[in-house]
């Protein structure tokens, strides 16, 4: 687990797959498996401009408590991943309304 202060040599060493893991409350072998490079884990209230100027990437991973509307205002792009213990089901939404908020 890093702060988002964290130099990108500091993450890049301990994570070994440029996967940055913020304040998500779980471990990094919970998902190593599944995640590849370019993927972020930030708290919502982390900022656009902190996570872009220190990962260098668009691709982010978001909790589920959020609504579409915060995620989009925060993260400025459609592409949006949800925490990795959830499902289409646990929205209370369906899959297609789901597609149709976020494009994706």
């Amino acid at each position: 687990m890093l702060a988002l202060g964290a130099s990108c040599s500091n993450w890049a060493h301990h994570t070994r797959i440029g996967c940055i893991i913020l304040e998500l409350g779980t471990s990094y072998s919970d998902f190593g498996d599944q995640i590849r490079n370019g993927c972020i884990i930030l708290e919502l209230d982390s900022s656009y401009s902190n996570w872009v100027h220190h990962t260098r990437t668009e691709l982010i991973i978001l909790e589920l408590g959020a609504s579409y509307s915060n995620l989009a205002h925060h993260t400025r792009t459609g592409r949006i991943i949800l925490e990795l213990d959830s499902s289409y089901s646990d929205m209370g939404a369906s899959y297609s309304n789901w597609v149709h908020h976020t494009r994706t």
